[in-house]
């Protein structure tokens, strides 16, 4: 399976910290996620009662499943309890949250990165789009260069 991402939270976040966990997945959710079928761009974490879910992150239904399904339900994420603690405590300073960063598949078990993030001020951004351009004309001098 080759990893989703979400590349919106790269460029709109400044990423503090990530975790790798698990997530609680239907059958046809699971198959539908090693198609590459899912969207994450407005995906989030929300922690209720002691337990993380993740919310609004989109898996299209699997083709060949004849159930009515609902896409875009909370899933619940599995993490320890002092991992959900930390969290929370860093949750509450202020401007921060959590953001859904990738999906992946590792050793049969479907895995979700979660990120800690601030979000960027507009000048950040511009920082980010002047340094990859930089970088982009860096690699094409050095190619043609040789």
């Amino acid at each position: 399976m080759k990893p989703i991402r979400n590349k919106k939270v790269l460029f709109e976040y400044e990423i503090l910290d990530t975790i790798v966990c698990g997530t609680s997945l239907l059958g046809w959710e699971v198959k539908s996620l090693r198609a590459g079928n899912a969207n994450l761009k407005s995906a989030w974490v929300s922690i209720k009662e002691g337990e993380a879910w993740m919310m609004n992150c989109q898996i299209v239904a699997y083709s060949h499943s004849q159930e009515i399904m609902d896409q875009a339900r909370p899933r619940k994420l599995l993490l320890k309890r002092r991992e959900i603690d930390k969290l929370e405590r860093q949750l509450r300073e202020q401007g921060r949250t959590l953001a859904v960063t990738a999906m992946f598949d590792k050793e049969g078990k479907i895995k979700t990165e979660i990120a800690l993030v601030r979000g960027k001020k507009q000048y950040e951004k511009r920082a980010t789009i002047k340094a990859r351009e930089a970088d982009r004309r860096a690699k094409s001098a050095m190619k043609n260069y040789r």
